[in-house]
């Protein structure tokens, strides 16, 4: 684990509340849908947030946003958004970077939540409270240094605000290469006549490099990685790509038959529906599924087999010049190289007491379920993971996870059980061999969908069962049924899905038996009646055809 640095501050006077108030650092996604959550449980809170406007990353004018001009959402406006408040309907299916900014704006005014947010409120230090199980907040605000103590602390700053940049032998600022970190990516037009070298497979490497590519006036454009991944587009047959990958039966595959045959199933699809990026003249990716990773690329692979991208696997050596030696002996002269190389988990406000407790580090933070600690009371974490898919939906059953515990509706497991929950998690994020060690979307958003008892039953409803199973992971299911239900919502979801057009009138063979799979291994009453209920139906359709 990294040490935090033991900051000094002068002893500023100590406003202290009253009562049960909650600090959220973060003006977010995370942060904002926590308030939300909080606000439905009667629970009061103050937001701080750093910058002069809400949004996070989609604060598009922010001094660390990594939007850039063009961009628009990987997800649809369906799983970027929360359950509760729905895109405006002249959004497109993806939308763009300043109209997710819109629509979080519109849902702190929607929900009044703006007069409990403190914006150019700078937290420097967080500490535990000697007189309680509360927390102390030191924070910068109009020029002067505050301290306020609070009963409870969400900390939702995000995981994606700190860049990482590799060290590279022989490079100089102000010498020939200029470096960026993808962060700073805001067009093309900064590139304009240059040979640019993108490094990283991650999504802005891959999004980045096709933006970069699509300009005429970038000389050339050159992708090199360790690890070459699969290719999602962004739609397969006009269909979101979320909807098809990432749904309930998947979940249920890697949950209760095992990760690898999950893996297998995803990697199937994506070579029927994408082909094997090998087939573009990009790196093969690793045959093995355990060693399996996955990208978003919306016009990556055509650019490489229309030539505007060189992809290649290999990492640059050093820097002379305006040479890249690479390690597969390759040397290119470039004007410009784009670091697509991630982000360190940065919470430098808390106090070394706190870091040390959550073991934090440059990627992770150990926590029971990625939230609680047994012995951090009143504190909570939201969001800072770092997985595979869609955000908004899983962050927003998160929130409601931690408001009812809060509130005091749910109750944490013995201390030795998180305990020993979290020691599992430490031993997943240093195991190498495991490439997404914190999950994808759906096995995230059916996690606390568990946990906060919002996961709707798959015989209740039979009108549903389908499109619970192989439909869209929609927030307005997860309002269903159970605390925080919404009037209204099963049919909204049923609406949700035939939108998608993902529901099969009749289960055909491989989805059938993936139903048979699931039941044999989870062998409990209520998925044991849903296959059987898809054997009738089967043997029906069969007698009659």
């Amino acid at each position: 684990s990294l040490r935090p640095r033991e900051r000094k501050f002068s002893r500023t006077r100590l406003v202290r509340k009253r009562g049960m108030e909650v600090a959220i650092i973060g003006g977010g996604p995370s942060g904002l849908i926590a308030a939300k959550c909080l606000a439905d449980e009667g629970i009061a809170f103050t937001v701080f947030e750093c910058s002069g406007a809400i949004g996070g990353h989609w604060n598009v004018d922010g001094e660390k946003s990594a939007m850039w001009t063009s961009l628009r959402a990987n997800t649809s406006s369906l799983m970027t958004s929360f359950s509760c408040l729905r895109h405006d309907e002249r959004v497109l299916v993806f939308p763009r970077g300043t109209q997710i900014r819109q629509y979080l704006e519109r849902f702190t005014d929607e929900f009044k939540l703006r007069d409990h947010i403190k914006l150019n409120a700078e937290v420097v230090n967080i500490s535990r409270d000697p007189t309680s199980d509360g927390y102390e907040v030191m924070y910068n605000e109009n020029g002067a240094q505050r301290l306020t103590n609070f009963s409870h602390l969400i900390v939702a700053s995000g995981r994606f605000n700190k860049p990482w940049m590799p060290e590279v032998t022989g490079f100089v600022k102000g010498g020939p290469i200029e470096m960026v970190h993808a962060r700073d990516y805001k067009g093309p037009e900064m590139f304009a006549g240059k040979r640019v070298l993108v490094v990283g497979s991650s999504v802005s490497a891959y999004e980045i490099g096709g933006d970069i590519a699509n300009d005429s006036k970038v000389k050339a454009v050159t992708s090199i990685c360790r690890n070459p991944r699969y290719v999602l587009h962004k739609a397969h047959n006009g269909i979101p790509i979320e909807g098809q990958v990432f749904t309930r039966t998947h979940e249920l595959v890697a949950r209760h038959v095992s990760a690898e045959t999950a893996s297998e199933q995803i990697k199937d699809f994506i070579v029927a529906s994408n082909s094997d990026p090998s087939t573009f003249g990009a790196p093969k990716p690793h045959s093995d599924t355990r060693h399996m990773q996955v990208t978003f690329g919306s016009v990556w692979l055509q650019q490489v087999k229309d030539g505007r991208i060189k992809a290649m696997v290999a990492e640059i050596r050093e820097v002379s010049g305006n040479k890249v030696f690479l390690s597969n002996g390759e040397i290119l002269e470039v004007d410009s190289i784009l670091m697509s190389t991630g982000y360190e988990l940065n919470l430098p406000f808390l106090s070394r007491d706190l870091a040390s407790t959550m073991q934090v580090d440059r990627d992770f933070v150990h926590m029971y379920q990625r939230t609680f600690h047994p012995d951090l009371p009143n504190l909570a974490c939201i969001g800072l993971y770092n997985h595979f898919g869609p955000y908004f939906p899983v962050v927003e059953l998160q929130s409601r996870w931690v408001a009812m515990v809060m509130k005091g509706i749910k109750t944490l497991p013995p201390r030795e059980e998180q305990l020993a929950s979290i020691a599992r998690y430490k031993l997943l994020c240093q195991d190498k061999s495991q490439v997404r060690k914190e999950g994808f979307f759906h096995q995230n958003l059916l996690l606390f969908a568990n946990l906060c008892g919002a996961e709707p039953s798959l015989t209740e409803r039979p009108d549903l069962l389908k499109p619970l199973l192989f439909g869209p992971l929609a927030p307005s299911q997860f309002r269903i049924s159970g605390h925080g239900a919404y009037p209204g919502a099963a049919e909204q979801f049923a609406e949700d899905a035939e939108n998608f057009g993902l529901v099969p009138e009749q289960l055909d063979g491989p989805q059938l038996k993936t139903v048979e799979l699931v039941a044999q291994h989870m062998n409990n009453p209520e998925m044991l009646e849903v296959l059987r209920r898809f054997q009738q139906e089967a043997g029906a359709a069969a007698s009659s055809g």
